[in-house]
């Protein structure tokens, strides 16, 4: 499954926002980033600090290796 959105996290780097986890949470399920971003912030409404240091994982996890 490989989203025709987004086909590499180099390719779209001024699309990203911060850190880009949302755009690789969208690559890695083929959904667009828009919903992804919409479904974060509905969760962080409810569920702050669990999606803080969700997305910080997140961060460290899809970091580009160098």
């Amino acid at each position: 499954m490989d989203s025709q959105y987004y086909k590499s996290q180099y390719q779209h780097a001024p699309k990203k926002k911060l850190a880009g986890v949302c755009i690789q949470v969208a690559k890695r399920f083929d959904l667009p980033v828009w919903l992804v971003r919409v479904l974060l912030v509905l969760l962080a409404l409810k569920f702050t600090w669990p999606c803080i240091v969700g997305y910080i994982i997140g961060w460290l996890c899809f970091s580009p290796s160098k």
